[in-house]
Formats: structure tokens, sequence, C-alpha cells
């Protein structure tokens, strides 16, 4: 992942939960360094299966989900949580393998963002920011590095 300036603040709620599901462990720990650096709750798997067990603790607020996976791809996870039939929690696609089908594709079938690999800090975290103040419309949050605004 590149390191880019931020231009503005990324406001998150506290308390924010988010998967991470790639199957590549360098992606994951440098994902789940960010985001937990950036106060985030982070749960991070390697499979589809993984994520399934995961989420009858808590349900993400947000998901970080890579399109190819070892055993049920990422198009199947969005499909499944499209058609889960409660509110599903915004999605953010990365891939190290993208085209522009299947980035239509995939923002067509729900995602909130598509990221291509290697993305920037910056990208990242204003998608989530992005995506999580479009489900939860912020009053009091938190700004980059835990700082209360």
């Amino acid at each position: 992942m590149r390191r880019a300036a931020m231009d503005t603040p990324v406001i998150l709620p506290k308390a924010t939960m988010v998967a991470i599901v790639d199957d590549d462990e360098a992606v994951r720990d440098s994902l789940r360094m960010l985001l937990e650096f950036h106060g985030m709750h982070v749960t991070a798997v390697a499979s589809a299966g993984e994520f399934w067990a995961t989420t009858h603790e808590r349900f993400p607020d947000c998901i970080i989900l890579d399109l190819h996976l070892p055993d049920i791809g990422g198009r199947e996870i969005l499909k499944s949580l499209q058609s889960g039939g409660s509110a599903m929690p915004p999605v953010i696609v990365i891939t190290g393998q993208g085209d522009r089908a299947t980035k239509e594709t995939v923002l067509n079938g729900g995602a909130r963002a598509y990221l291509e690999k290697p993305f920037s800090e910056a990208r990242l975290m204003t998608a989530i920011s992005e995506a999580l103040t479009d489900k939860y419309p912020l009053t009091v949050g938190w700004t980059l590095n835990n700082q209360a605004r």
C-alpha cells in the first residue's frame, strides 16, 4: 500500500468494526495495522468461510473485500450480502487483477468503492469514511489518529 498525504481529515464513527477479507497475509496485516492505528476494531480473515464464521459475533460496519479468495470469490460474497435481506454494510472491493468490466460489475452489484492494488492510504481511508458517512450520518466522530473532532 502506498503512503500519501491526507488532504482532508477523515471522520469515522467511534468503535467502527471493519472486516478485511483477503488471502494475502501481508495485505491483511498492513491493512489491519493501518485501521487499528486510526482507531477501528478490525477482524482480518483469509477466506469467505472465515468471514462468515466471524459474522455471528458482530457483523462489521464496513467490509474490505478482495475479489480473489481461495474458497469463494469476493463477487459471491457480495451477492450473498446483497440478497441477505437486511441492510448490507458498505463493501470496499480491492483487487490486484482488475479491469473496467470487473469494476462496473462489482459497483453495480452493491460495492461502495473499488480500489486496484496498490492503492494509497488516503484513497482507502477516504473510501471507508465516505462509506460509513453514508451509512451512519455523523455528529461526533474521530479524525485520523483518534483526535476528537
